[in-house]
């Protein structure tokens, strides 16, 4: 029984936050649907945490969830027609050689998922995300997991990938593998599709071919993801803050940015690095709307149950943080002056995106050649701040320098990277706004036009 109302209540959540997007931002479609997701992810695993905060049996939860979604649902849908509900959910009907295009890039991705991944995932999935899951699958033990004793498993890693899995694992009633692995196949698949969508929507579809392209072919990508790491995670959540702002801008109801600040805030339940983008993007989110105070209040309201429940968890539970704690002031100080530490990261930096992150360069390259700056934008200078941010990490770390940055650097980059490619192809495809529309049907009537043997 747990089981079926464990994930029918996931589903209702879904709904539930669909119709109140609908309702309160006037988002249909494409946002609506990614906002009802990303939040339908994160409450999940701000209940179940709450749960085991306040001893609540996992059934009572359940009966809580399905009370809250059935009284949610009838209030949002109440008077409605089925035709009105149809019509509310924005759905477009699809040019099938975009769908088959769309479907084979998803079986492309399912190969490349079933080829990298293994059951447990990697390193960091089975020591750390998937361990403390097993924690929290125990009610009664979960708070064993705070411990210096087992410091190597980073147990002041904020919760949401962990509580996600581990309320799926007691809705079957066991610890399986399929969970995590499930999870990370949805994560990859969300991740490349998002930015394909949010371009596709703009009315360019061969820059969004694009982007699914250069996710494809970048095995490396791939095999974060498939590694049931929560980095893949906070890059969504940076790439769905990005979308929301873009969204804003360009005119859609202000009432998103409670939205915005929700998912936001949200990268920090996921990991101490998205507490980091969050501190970033909400400053230079006030310095570019320090004029409408009504907007930068909205967000923080969007931002309030993220930080209360990151708050609970760190000043509560968390042990201390292995990079931030008092008696490290004289070797901060120390690293600080140590121009070496700065030159060895900066070249592992570089060493980094050039290995990995080929795609970013050769867009730049080609935005510079159309006389495109991409460095002059509100996403610019969060990821310029974001980047100071880890390098400074690095340059305080009290790990051995080459190994933290070996071990960790690509998958900070990671979490910019879907954002970066997004933003990079809306700077490349606004350039084409008063030309001639390039798509990629276009493309292929063309070709199925001319004469033969041409």
């Amino acid at each position: 029984m747990n089981l079926f109302f464990a994930f029918l209540n996931i589903i209702l959540l879904y709904l539930t936050f669909a119709g109140i997007i609908r309702k309160t931002t006037g988002a249909s479609g494409f946002i609506k649907h990614l906002g009802a997701f990303a939040t339908t992810v994160l409450m999940t695993g701000f209940f179940y945490y709450a749960s085991l905060v306040l001893s609540i049996s996992f059934s009572i939860l359940l009966l809580i969830l399905s009370v809250l979604n059935a009284v949610s649902l009838w209030l949002l849908y109440r008077g409605v027609s089925m035709q009105q509900k149809v019509l509310a959910s924005g759905k477009i009907a699809a040019d099938p050689r975009i769908t088959f295009f769309v479907l084979l890039a998803v079986f492309l991705f399912t190969f490349e998922f079933a080829y990298t991944s293994r059951k447990w995932g990697e390193w960091d999935a089975w020591a750390i995300w998937s361990l403390h899951a097993k924690f929290l699958f125990y009610p009664d033990y979960w708070s064993n997991l705070f411990t210096d004793k087992i410091a190597f498993t980073h147990p002041d890693y904020p919760l949401m990938l962990p509580a996600l899995i581990a309320y799926c694992w007691r809705g079957v009633g066991a610890i399986a593998p399929f969970i995590p692995y499930l999870i990370a196949y949805v994560i990859l698949l969300a991740v490349p599709l998002t930015v394909f969508r949010t371009i596709y929507q703009q009315g360019n579809d061969l820059f969004a071919f694009i982007a699914l392209f250069i996710f494809i072919a970048d095995i490396r990508f791939v095999y974060v993801a498939s590694s049931q790491y929560a980095d893949t995670w906070v890059a969504f959540f940076i790439l769905i803050a990005f979308i929301l702002y873009k969204q804003i801008r360009s005119g859609a109801s202000e009432q998103l940015v409670y939205l915005l600040g929700f998912i936001a805030a949200g990268a920090g339940w996921v990991k101490n690095e998205g507490m980091l983008f969050y501190i970033v993007f909400t400053g230079v989110f006030m310095l570019f709307n320090y004029r409408k105070p009504v907007l930068i209040i909205k967000y923080l309201v969007g931002s309030a149950l993220p930080l209360a429940a990151i708050a609970s968890f760190k000043l509560l539970y968390a042990p201390q943080n292995d990079l931030l704690y008092a008696d490290r002031k004289e070797a901060i100080k120390s690293f600080l002056v140590q121009g070496k530490r700065y030159q060895i990261i900066a070249l592992f930096f570089i060493k980094t995106v050039t290995l990995y992150f080929t795609a970013i360069i050769l867009l730049v390259i080609y935005a510079l050649i159309r006389k495109i700056n991409p460095f002059k934008s509100f996403y610019f200078v969060v990821v310029l701040l974001v980047v100071t941010g880890y390098f400074f990490v690095y340059v305080t770390t009290p790990n051995e320098l080459n190994w933290h940055l070996e071990s960790s650097a690509d998958r900070l980059f990671h979490h910019l990277y879907p954002a970066v490619v997004c933003m990079l192809l809306w700077r490349i495809r606004d350039s084409y706004a008063y030309s001639k529309p390039l798509s990629l049907l276009s493309l292929i009537n063309h070709l199925k036009a001319l004469p033969a043997g041409k």
